[in-house]
């Protein structure tokens, strides 16, 4: 809440979202230097506090893009930045990673260095626009309660915390799908292998053609209908995942529509919270997402322990979620959003405003 607020209100010569950046990117590659090293419990929290604080300030990144990326290209480009993820993802998984056992400090320091090479470059790269002056500061109470009264005080964006919540309460079940596949249907890990590998090259094939369609539909419509699609394909996993082959086929589907979903969800912040107050509110729904995760994987836990670990219920589980999200996003779409006045980088619908 602390840096979504304050990059909001910045303003410096570097632009008001980069010098958290500029400052948060050193201190995270000190860490990762550190770590490797560390022959101590205190070093290596130590290490870790570093870690975990910068990666905390990098979230900037994300708002950054929101001010600097034209709206017409938002969904095309979230979409290349994923591609980009799983090609580098592909090369760390057969290069890298066999070589962690023999030489993890060389694996570490390389891919440490990479990241830090480019993500300095990119920030002395990129250029920030001007911004209007940021309202009055408010004495800390009263920012508290604007935070507050901001994050849950219309129905229309807490529709749209829950039409965006499915994420959050799916998302667990996600951790329990490879017991699923190896105590239910006995694969083995080459199986799960083979098939996570195949669904990693359905991504890469659907990830930049899913960036158009957010761009042509918008992220509304794109959302809706992938959403619904995750749902169905989760129940189906749950009644028609009977073996190895059936399986696969329909988690390969399920992985493909999922993606089309990925790639429209940055797309609907972007088009439903207003620049001027998109750190304040993407850090609210950053803590109120973590919170909803931490509580549906407590009660998923419980009640696959009550059910005897019968993990195909996770299928049932997070599927019905997930075909409720349509209707959270039609009663928020017949609402007024309390921000409509103010500046977004995108529409939510199809047609894009063009900046000035």
């Amino acid at each position: 809440p602390i840096i979504g607020v304050w990059s909001d209100r910045l303003r410096t010569r570097w632009g008001r979202r980069r010098p958290f950046d500029l400052i948060a990117t050193p201190v995270w590659f000190v860490g990762l230097l550190i770590l490797p090293f560390a022959e101590s419990f205190w070093l290596t929290n130590v290490a870790m506090l570093m870690i975990g604080v910068a990666g905390a300030a990098n979230v900037v990144i994300t708002f950054l893009y929101n001010d600097v990326i034209p709206g017409e290209l938002m969904g095309r480009f979230y979409a290349a930045i994923r591609f980009i993820g799983f090609g580098g993802a592909v090369l760390f998984q057969f290069l890298l990673f066999p070589m962690f056992d023999a030489n993890p400090v060389f694996v570490l320091l390389t891919f440490s260095l990479v990241a830090f090479v480019g993500e300095m470059t990119m920030m002395l790269l990129v250029r920030e626009g001007k911004y209007p002056e940021p309202p009055p500061r408010k004495p800390l109470l009263a920012g508290a309660k604007s935070y507050l009264k901001d994050g849950l005080g219309s129905k229309y964006i807490c529709l749209l915390w829950l039409t965006l919540g499915v994420v959050a309460l799916g998302a667990p079940a996600g951790n329990f799908f490879t017991l699923f596949f190896k105590n239910d249907l006995a694969m083995t890990s080459r199986d799960i292998g083979f098939m996570m590998g195949l669904g990693s090259a359905v991504a890469m094939v659907v990830i930049l053609p899913a960036g158009w369609v957010v761009d042509k539909f918008g992220p509304n419509r794109t959302w809706g209908i992938m959403a619904f699609l995750v749902g169905l394909l989760q129940v189906m996993m749950y009644f028609f995942a009977l073996d190895k082959i059936s399986c696969t086929i329909i988690y390969l589907c399920y992985y493909g529509v999922n993606m089309v979903l990925a790639a429209a969800l940055m797309p609907m912040l972007f088009s439903h919270l207003p620049k001027e107050k998109f750190g304040q509110l993407a850090s609210f729904q950053s803590l109120l997402m973590q919170g909803v995760m931490f509580s549906s994987s407590m009660v998923l836990g419980a009640i696959l322990s009550a059910l005897g670990d019968a993990y195909r219920f996770v299928f049932l589980y997070a599927g019905v979620f997930y075909l409720f999200t349509p209707v959270f996003l039609v009663l928020m779409t017949r609402g007024k959003n309390p921000f409509a006045h103010m500046e977004f980088s995108m529409k939510a619908t199809h047609g894009v405003k063009k900046e000035k």
